[in-house]
């Protein structure tokens, strides 16, 4: 017996009526023998979880999936079913077969020219079977088969349900109602095909090929519930029906019928509900999975991918590098992309920068602009790259191994630090863990460099930034660092602590193997996010993120889950208060309560924190004397220009109702005597104020005089710069002719006569570094027979619109479109191999097709079509460029004359066509 080893991983859903759903997805690795799509699963007396594919049948013990016996006959197995004896029976194309689990052994009795759909059991010793030809009992003591009804046997019986001794039969030509007492039948929907029946009560489900049904059984009612869904499979469960349908996941309450799509992207074939909290579903993409209402977890799984790092940008986009490309999520749209980005290594880290995303490689770093997907790579570096941070202004400072550095137009050494772990910053300062254990603070604005720390933090994991506190996660917890006091604190010292992060509101989040933890500075307490049993999160410790749709996220090797934070606490009604600070005049105070403050005469600000659960708190403020309130949404009071006195400052929060919520402070402040208050300040006022009067009319005197001196340079400048634009109008024509000499004017494009310029010069640089250079050569079909039929007006058009097309498949800076001749176009593509110059030649076909230009006298299509010739070369000093130029033409020259509207590449010119 090979084992199978399960991933277990949670797939999407979302939030219904109230619950979350996960799905836990399990693929099969290929050195088992080949499972087939899952037609239908059960589970035994013992909770064992059974199914068959076409051929064979399985079990599944929670550790191993085990195929019960080999098929050799291909028997095509229907219907898999236990008996109140436990012993198994599937229905096949053959007839009964019985498989006897103990002694490994099955047993097939034949039915002739017929086949079995259907089993349930009648009585204690017979099978009831639904066949191609009608109903038939199987008498297992007798072992013979035996027809229900003459009347049944021109129908096949696709499925049956009895109620009250009474059956139910979906057939190949509707639905059945038959009473074997008297041996008669209604039927109802005549020559329709029913696919399948469930019962609920006083209600009869069913399905034909694009709708679904319900018939009241007393009134015999019958109601079209849903139209144009393609059904594979149904249950009940919890007062909700569940569909299985060609695009996934549906369900509906019973007496409220409206359904609920599960967005899963993949089909669904065979429903079954466990005698747990799991319904379990089979469909081709991953065979066998299940779902389990009361998870709080969404997960995104995907096969062949290697996620190692995301970032979640100000739009609720989350990027994730994966292997040498990109995925994104846009977490509002719950839609996915694919981004071929193509680099030689793969990408190890990515970080957000406004409307661009950092790519980091072991030794590289690239930009990738959000806007129009081209990749810039910024630096290459023989030392290994870290980590990088950005700053307000845009300053690249980089970690290598061997110290910190800022990018400029080449790296500048700022430290000789070896290996800084980790990067993060604030403002004007940043902070990094050493391989030494200790952190390091860098003031960018001052470059100062210091190690902040004598004693070492062991087994460092992870660092993030809030309210002047960094935090810092390790094997032993969570260590903080005052930024200001320089302090260092032990938050959590009782568990190890891999990743840390700071969401938008003050609160930490971090995580260990198997939990979320949510961490509340201002009440010094936290709560836990437990994962369900089974999962098992290895990966989080690198990559997990809280966007503004309130979900936190994370990655495992192949997989991205959103966790969905609910509301943390509903019923608090205490909110804290917490005074960070007060400034008078430009001295900082800290706050005592106990203390009473004495200013001078100016500008009072406090600055405080609170803690919000659901963004709901407010804050309001009063003096003593005053009776008014004054409120607030900020986390600062600016008093300005208080006059001199006693006050007694109350703050309180306060939620949206204006209902006080616990916090309150209060802060006692004297302002006192100040000398600019008094007579002899106005005095001075005065004095400076004529002073200031008399100073303005010698400065306009002085400017009277200098504007006959002004005047004088003024004609000499206009002179001047007369010439200047006699010079500036020749540059500019100058400019115009070189531009007609280079570009195409119909098109805009580039010409020829650049074409062979820019081909020269690429060509020698690919033999210099040695990478692979492509040219790909398209000319439209059939062109001479447009301009016969449309007019060379139209055939104008056509030249642009193809020219803007080609040039539209082109991402790349470095990448060049040429108009080569009249029809003909050329693209030159350096460092791209053969399958990447294959790909944009096919980009380019199906953009061209996309135009849907008429064309009545083409050969090949009543549509513009074009013929790509491309070759791709890494140069040698033994092959010349003319050389290569004509491969591409020969590839060209073979696409038209086989036929035209296709793509030869040179190297397949003796191959079959593609």
């Amino acid at each position: 017996m090979k084992k199978i080893i399960f991933l277990f991983f949670i797939f999407l859903t979302t939030f219904l009526f109230s619950n979350n759903i996960y799905i836990n997805n399990y693929p099969f690795e290929d050195e088992f023998a080949q499972i087939g799509s899952i037609k239908q699963i059960l589970q035994d007396q013992n909770d064992f979880i059974w199914f068959i594919d076409e051929y064979n049948l399985y079990k599944y013990n929670g550790e191993d999936v085990v195929k019960k016996f080999e098929n050799k006959d291909k028997i095509k197995l229907n219907y898999f079913f236990q008996d109140f004896s436990s012993n198994s029976w599937l229905a096949t194309n053959f007839g009964l077969l019985h498989y006897n689990e103990r002694y490994e052994s099955y047993s097939l009795y034949p039915l002739k020219n017929n086949e079995i759909y259907n089993i349930t059991q009648n009585k204690e010793n017979t099978l009831l079977l639904s066949t191609q030809k009608g109903l038939i009992t199987f008498d297992k003591t007798s072992q013979s088969y035996q027809s229900v009804s003459e009347k049944l046997e021109s129908y096949s019986i696709n499925k049956m349900g009895i109620i009250d001794s009474i059956y139910y039969l979906a057939t190949d030509k509707g639905l059945l109602e038959y009473n074997p007492s008297d041996d008669s039948y209604l039927k109802f929907m005549d020559g329709q095909e029913i696919k399948n029946l469930i019962f609920t009560y006083d209600t009869l489900w069913f399905y034909t090929d694009d709708s679904l049904f319900s018939m009241n059984l007393s009134t015999k009612n019958i109601v079209k519930q849903e139209e144009d869904i393609e059904i594979n499979d149904f249950l009940i469960y919890e007062d909700f029906l569940w569909i299985a349908h060609s695009n996934g996941l549906k369900r509906a309450k019973l007496y409220d019928f409206e359904l609920e799509e599960f967005d899963i992207g993949f089909p669904v074939n065979y429903l079954f509900k466990d005698n747990g909290d799991f319904l379990w579903f089979s469909n081709d993409k991953y065979n066998l999975s299940r779902i389990n209402v009361n998870s709080r977890f969404e997960t995104f799984l995907f096969d062949n991918s290697s996620f190692e790092s995301m970032v979640v940008d100000e739009d609720g986009f989350i990027w994730i590098a994966n292997g040498k490309d990109l995925k994104v999520y846009n977490s509002f749209a719950e839609t996915w992309e694919d981004i071929f980005i193509g680099l030689d290594k793969d990408i190890l880290s990515i970080k957000n920068n406004n409307d661009k995303i950092l790519l980091l490689t072991d030794k590289e770093i690239y930009i990738f602009n959000k806007k129009d997907y081209s990749t810039t790579k910024v630096l290459q570096t023989e030392k290994v790259i870290t980590d990088v941070f950005i700053d307000t202004n845009q300053n690249y400072f980089i970690t290598l191994n061997d110290g910190l550095y800022k990018l400029e137009n080449e790296l500048l050494l700022i430290k000789n630090v070896d290996n800084i772990i980790s990067l993060i910053g604030h403002e004007n300062k940043i902070w990094g863990m050493t391989n030494e254990d200790k952190l390091m603070e860098y003031d960018i604005k001052n470059e100062l460099f210091e190690i902040v720390n004598d004693t070492p933090i062991s087994f460092f994991n992870d660092l993030a930034y809030s309210n002047k506190i960094v935090y810092i996660s390790d094997d032993y917890g969570i260590t903080s660092y005052n930024t200001e006091t320089k302090e260092f604190s032990t938050i959590i010292s009782d568990f190890p602590v891999s990743e840390v992060q700071a969401d938008r509101y003050g609160n930490i989040w971090f995580s260990t193997k198997h939990s979320i933890y949510r961490f509340f500075p201002l009440e010094k307490r936290y709560i836990e996010y437990d994962f369900d049993e089974g999962v098992y999160i290895n990966n989080f410790s690198k990559d997990s993120y809280i966007t503004k749709t309130n979900e936190a996220f994370f990655l495992t090797e192949n997989s991205l889950t959103s966790f969905y934070i609910e509301d943390i606490n509903p019923n608090v009604l205490f909110h804290p208060l917490v005074i960070e600070k007060i400034e008078s005049n430009g001295t900082i105070y800290k706050y005592n309560e106990d203390e009473k403050y004495n200013f001078k005469k100016g500008n009072v600000e406090i600055s405080f924190d609170y803690a919000d659960y659901k963004n709901d708190v407010l804050v309001r403020y009063r003096f003593e004397s005053d009776g008014e309130w004054n409120y607030i949404d900020e986390k600062s009071i600016k008093l300005p220009n208080i006059q001199q006195g006693d006050y007694n400052l109350k703050i309180q929060t306060i939620d949206k109702t204006k209902k006080w919520v616990g916090g309150e402070k209060n802060i006692k402040f004297s302002i006192s005597y100040n000398i600019f208050t008094t007579n002899y300040a106005i005095f001075f006022y005065i004095i400076l104020s004529l002073l200031f009067i008399l100073s303005l009319v010698y400065f306009l005197m002085i400017r009277i005089r200098g504007k006959f001196e002004n005047k004088t340079k003024q004609l000499i400048r206009q002179h001047i710069e007369e010439s200047q634009e006699n010079s500036n109008y020749l540059e500019k024509l100058n400019k115009k002719i070189e531009k007609l000499s280079f570009y195409d004017p119909l098109t805009g494009i580039q010409n020829l006569r650049l074409f062979e310029e820019i081909i020269e010069r690429e060509w020698n640089l690919a033999k210099r570094k040695k990478y692979p250079l492509s040219i790909i050569i398209i000319d439209i079909d059939n062109f001479k027979n447009y301009n016969d039929e449309y007019g060379h007006l139209k055939g104008d058009e056509v030249i642009v619109k193809v020219s803007n097309a080609l040039k539209s498949c082109l991402r790349r800076s470095t990448d060049h479109i040429f108009r080569y001749a009249g029809e003909k176009f050329a693209a030159v593509l350096p460092d791209t191999d053969k399958p990447g110059a294959n790909v944009v030649a096919n980009n380019m076909k199906s953009s061209i097709e996309k135009l849907k230009i008429e064309h009545k006298k083409s050969e090949v299509a009543d549509h513009i079509t074009v013929s790509i010739g491309t070759s791709t070369e890494i140069p040698t000093n033994i092959m010349e460029i003319d050389a290569f130029i004509n491969e591409a033409e020969e590839a060209l020259l073979k696409a038209k004359n086989i036929g035209k509207n296709r793509i030869i590449q040179h190297n397949d010119l003796n191959k079959n066509d593609s």
